[in-house]
Formats: C-alpha cells, structure tokens, sequence
C-alpha cells in the first residue's frame, strides 16, 4: 500500500473551517467526531525530506561548532560547554537520521 504524505495542519484548519461554518446546525454527537478526528491527525507522526533535515542538521552543528570555537577562544566556559553540549546534540541526531536513510 503506498502512503501519502498530507500536510497536517493544512488539513486541520479545513476540518476546522467546516465546523466553523456548520457549527450551527451539527448536532452534538458531529460535533465529537470532528473533535476526535481532530485529535487523531494531530497524533500522527509528521513526514518530512530526509535530505532537507539532514542539510539542516548539519548547518546547526556547523554553526555551533563555530560558536563554540569562539567561546573557547574568549575563555568563555559557560558559552564553550553550552555549545559543546549543542554540537555534540547536532552531531548525534545527525549520523542517526543518516543511518536511517541508508537503512
């Protein structure tokens, strides 16, 4: 079965724009299943392009690599340890999305 990707929160706010325009005349027991429908879409994982996070990730760490070199170079612990703590977070969700990708 192929799955198709939806964009959520567009769908969310036409399910809400139905129920705004109808809520006049939705009996009660409607008016509950557009709340659990609701709450079913939002429970979904959401989809998005591996490449795309991946370039993502990679300019954070980048950018916390740099940011924690300046630190360091300023003698700046707090700032140093903060963004040592940030690469390293970067880094590590990094090569884990890689190796999903590859898998």
């Amino acid at each position: 079965m192929e799955k198709e990707l939806i964009e959520r929160n567009l769908l969310l706010s036409k399910i809400s724009g139905r129920y705004d325009e109808k809520h006049d005349i939705v009996p009660d027991n409607l008016a509950e299943g557009f709340v659990q429908v609701e709450k079913l879409i939002k429970e979904q994982p959401v989809a998005f392009k591996v490449d795309e996070m991946l370039n993502y990730l990679a300019d954070q760490k980048a950018h916390n690599e740099s940011m924690y070199l300046s630190a360091a170079e300023n003698k700046d612990k707090y700032s140093e340890a903060r963004y040592a703590g940030k690469m390293d977070a970067y880094r590590d969700i990094f090569d884990m999305m890689k190796k999903m990708k590859l898998e």
